[in-house]
This record gives C-alpha cells, sequence and structure tokens, in this order.
C-alpha cells in the first residue's frame, strides 16, 4: 500500500472549503486525532460545514455529529 501523509491530505482538503467531502474528511480527522490535533469542537465545525456544502450528505454527517456529542458528552465512553 502507500504511505498515508495526513499533513498533506489536510493542506489539500483545507484548500476545498466548498467541498463536502474536504470537510467532513478534516472533521474525520480532528475527531480522532489522526494527523491533526484532537479537537471535538473543529470537528463538529468541518462536519457542520460538510453539510451546508451538500445536503445529501445529512445522513453521514448527523451520525458524525452525534459521535461528537457523544464524545464530549461522555468522554469514557470507547467509540
Amino acid at each position: 500500500g502507500t504511505d498515508r501523509d495526513y499533513e498533506r491530505a489536510a493542506e489539500a482538503y483545507a484548500h476545498s472549503k466548498l467541498n463536502a467531502q474536504a470537510m467532513f474528511n478534516l472533521g474525520y480527522m480532528h475527531e480522532h486525532g489522526e494527523g491533526l490535533p484532537y479537537d471535538l469542537h473543529l470537528a463538529k465545525r468541518y462536519y457542520d460545514q460538510a453539510l451546508d456544502n451538500e445536503r445529501a450528505a445529512k445522513l453521514p454527517v448527523m451520525l458524525a455529529l452525534f459521535s461528537v456529542w457523544i464524545r464530549m458528552n461522555y468522554p469514557d465512553t470507547i467509540l
């Protein structure tokens, strides 16, 4: 397989502010601390942007937002 370059991916996603998938991916990276600092507030912000950019992304974004909500309100929960 190929090596993952999180820094390069995050930079490319950040330049695609109108792309719902890019915003979702940045949210995921922040939610899980993969290549970017673990930050649930930023994760939520990016997930919200993904939904604003593409209404068809509603189901995956709502599931991701629910995951963020659980992590914020029940930090000892394994997700």
